[in-house]
């Protein structure tokens, strides 16, 4: 089962503190070990309830909730190597959990007793998605509920989450993917409410290379066929007892994050659905916080059709700083920040211990520059510290997710992955 759930984001004024709610879309990383269940070859078919299609009273009144469901299907639709058909049913529960439900994938907002219990431990959670597989290891059905509980709009009202962009991370799960720990992609676990920054929270439509990577690597047949490389290994030193390890690829061109994974508890890893090129590998600790450093491991060639083997070694260290928010306006949250190439912004960094005479700031891509005599030390009441600086993005930087990133002068970095991105 797949989770949908909010939690607490930290938006930060300027000595100000705001709390805002956030959804969280809890679940399990992708390791080695995890089975990697996919749909087979075929039309896959979702049933749109009609609690969907008609007024419920934590949709705004005015949503348009068929375009936004069009929308969020769309968007894996035209990318996926598998058929998604949209059909309507007045079905309105979920198939109970079991071996195997009803064979119909149900999408549905509808209080029933069914539905309402999935959100009986979790009353938080704003969606679920229930997922059933066959004996042969292939999905056969998945379910998503949105929750009865939570307020959601189409049109960007303050305070609601928005329809099409929940939809579309729950479609990521009906076609079996897991959460990405790149903060910007559609897969990340984390979304804000409407008006974070003053702006809308809605991201669909915006797959990112990431996105894209983890389905690549899942339906590696038909239109992928001869697309794409896979790169595995295993730390070296790793016991049983060590945490694990998460891992990103970072284009070397352009710095834009591609793909992420996690380790298994033995240190084996495994990357796949990468394009051809050449990338670099950083990784940190799993399941600590980012005063842990963000280390830059190697570089790896990676060729269609081809799996790579690269076995890094890592001495991860716990750094005196961390970056945790971004923001602008005065403003700081866990949330992503959006932008257009060829932009100038000034922006806001926070975390433990950041100063101009401590960090610089880097984004790891030569299309992105933080001009280094912008950096201006900001107070904000707690323990809180923050750094204000100015950021341009070159016309011709690709769409996608790219790091932020404190460096202190040893070269130790705390970053947040995939916290700057650049649409399309």
């Amino acid at each position: 089962m797949s989770v949908v759930k909010r939690r607490r984001n930290l938006i930060i004024g300027l000595m100000l503190f705001l709390l805002i709610t956030a959804e969280a879309f809890a679940g399990n990383a992708i390791t080695p070990t995890t089975q990697r269940a996919r749909w087979r070859p075929g039309p896959i078919k979702i049933a749109i309830s009609q609690s969907l299609l008609q007024f419920e009273q934590n949709i705004k009144y005015d949503s348009d909730v068929r375009a936004a469901i069009t929308k969020a299907v769309d968007a894996w639709r035209n990318v996926a190597a598998v058929d998604l058909v949209e059909i309507t049913s007045d079905r309105t529960s979920v198939s109970p959990a079991g071996i195997a439900g009803d064979g119909i994938s149900l999408l549905t907002i509808a209080p029933t007793a069914e539905n309402v219990m999935l959100f009986k431990d979790d009353i938080e959670s704003a969606a679920k998605t229930r997922i059933f597989i066959d004996k042969r290891g292939f999905i056969s059905e998945a379910d998503i509920v949105l929750s009865p509980f939570i307020q959601f709009s189409t049109d960007g009202s303050y305070g609601s989450y928005d329809l099409e962009t929940t939809i579309e991370h729950e479609i990521g799960h009906l076609l079996g993917l897991r959460h990405s720990s790149v903060v910007g992609s559609v897969m990340y676990d984390v979304t804000s409410r409407n008006g974070v920054f003053g702006e809308t929270a809605r991201v669909s439509g915006t797959l990112t290379e990431d996105d894209l990577s983890a389905l690549r690597d899942l339906y590696d047949d038909g239109i992928y066929a001869n697309c794409c490389g896979t790169l595995t290994g295993k730390f070296g030193g790793v016991t049983k007892s060590s945490r694990k390890i998460d891992l990103w690829l970072e284009e070397i061109t352009s710095g834009r994050i591609v793909a992420h994974t996690t380790s298994g508890i033995d240190g084996s890893y495994r990357f796949g659905g990468i394009e051809a090129g050449r990338y670099s590998v950083i990784a940190r600790e799993s399941n600590a916080n980012r005063a842990n450093s963000l280390d830059r491991l190697g570089v790896v060639v990676i060729s269609n059709s081809e799996e790579v083997t690269y076995d890094p070694k890592m001495a991860s260290s716990t750094l005196g700083f961390s970056v945790e928010l971004l923001g602008k306006n005065g403003i700081l949250s866990d949330s992503p920040l959006r932008f257009q190439p060829g932009g100038y912004y000034s922006l806001y960094i926070g975390g433990r211990e950041l100063s101009s005479s401590r960090v610089k700031l880097d984004a790891g891509s030569p299309l992105i520059e933080i001009e280094s005599d912008s950096l201006v030390d900001i107070a904000y009441e707690g323990s809180i510290s923050g750094i204000k600086f100015s950021l341009r993005i070159d016309p011709d930087t690709p769409a996608g997710n790219y790091n932020i990133c404190a460096v202190d002068p040893s070269g130790a970095r705390s970053c947040i992955p995939g916290g700057i991105v650049v649409l399309p």
